[in-house]
């Protein structure tokens, strides 16, 4: 699928040509697909590379990346939407598309967020994702940034919920000292009941 502005530009530069021309359009709009492909993920795969600050301030060697989360966030999407009889496709959409800001912003601590103002913040957030995402997917990015559709409210909460099972995970291999993790009520201060009841299980679960 290519994005809208390309369609666009298909339907105006091959108004009223020859088959030569076609041609030569068809060749330049292969070219430039590519190069939207090419940048697109070479954008995203700057997520690698960006640690979860909040683990590494907490003491943990090799913390996830926002690619680890995010792949994590989009298989409980997927998970959630089909149970829920939700619109699966667009969660994992959002899951996916969620942090791709970081990629210029870089992956903002929690108590730095609380300096920085959550409307500065969402001003950052919005302007990186009009620079990054084509419009079909911007609309996507807003819809989960406005958290008012069921399927946004869900991913939002998957978001946070993700947190949690890194937090189990790196307790089972040893780490201590991340109880402000579970603590801290603005990290579940949008979960939905079925994910509230997800972490009290995950809360069950961890090391006495």
């Amino acid at each position: 699928m290519y994005p809208d502005y390309i369609k666009v530009w298909i339907l105006r530069s091959f108004k009223g040509k020859n088959k030569k021309t076609w041609y030569v359009y068809i060749t330049e709009m292969v070219n430039i697909s590519m190069r939207y492909v090419i940048d697109f993920i070479q954008t995203a795969r700057r997520l690698k590379d960006i640690f979860r600050t909040g683990w590494k301030l907490s003491g943990v060697d090799r913390p996830e990346s926002v690619a680890d989360h995010s792949f994590c966030v989009a298989m409980l999407a997927m998970i959630l939407g089909d149970t829920c009889d939700l619109d699966t496709e667009k969660m994992m959409k959002m899951a996916l598309l969620h942090d791709l800001v970081e990629s210029k912003l870089g992956d903002i601590h929690y108590e730095s967020k609380t300096y920085i103002g959550e409307a500065a913040l969402h001003t950052a957030e919005e302007k990186a994702a009009h620079d990054l995402l084509p419009q079909n997917y911007l609309e996507i990015w807003e819809e989960y940034s406005q958290n008012q559709s069921p399927e946004a409210r869900i991913v939002t909460a998957c978001d946070k919920l993700e947190l949690y099972f890194q937090a189990l995970h790196y307790e089972k291999t040893g780490y201590r000292g991340l109880d402000h993790f579970w603590e801290n009520s603005w990290n579940r201060k949008d979960f939905t009941p079925e994910i509230q009841q997800l972490f009290e299980f995950l809360q069950e679960m961890r090391t006495p």
